[in-house]
């Protein structure tokens, strides 16, 4: 259905490289899915860090604030909702839906890489990678009101 390339080249140009490759013969879904999982599984150590600096460089600690977390779970389940309701007819929550499977699928690759390795220490829950990809919403959040941070 799908496979994966990571090219190592960070000390060589300062950019690892991910190639992913879905079959076209998949459905739409199915390749946010596999591509997804294929993301998490493979650049496992790099979320990872990822995740470690951005919390510490943000929060200044290992997790967001709780009203931070608040905020992503109230949006999390808002895009759920509209794509249930709208994904059928309407492109953009179609493709909202697709999006959310692929940063589910890649919390899912994610931890099974985890599992595969013995490494229970690099555990994330999925709000905590969600951050990432949300981290220009969270940076306004947290300058906008930090003092209820």
């Amino acid at each position: 259905m799908a496979h994966v390339r990571l090219v190592k080249d960070y000390f060589k140009d300062g950019w690892d490289k991910l190639y992913i490759y879905a079959s076209p013969s998949a459905s739409p879904l199915q390749q946010h899915q596999a591509v997804g999982f294929l993301e998490g599984y493979s650049t496992y150590l790099e979320i990872y860090a990822a995740y470690k600096n951005f919390a510490q460089l943000d929060f200044g600690k290992a997790d967001a604030p709780e009203k931070i977390q608040d905020f992503l779970m109230n949006q999390l389940s808002f895009m759920d909702y509209m794509v249930s309701t709208k994904a059928d007819s309407d492109v953009f929550w179609e493709y909202v839906g697709y999006y959310l499977a692929q940063i589910r699928y890649m919390h899912a690759g994610y931890s099974a890489r985890i599992k595969k390795e013995g490494k229970p220490e690099l555990t994330l829950t999925f709000l905590q990678l969600y951050y990432l990809p949300s981290i220009g919403d969270l940076e306004d959040l947290i300058q906008f009101s930090p003092e209820d941070m």
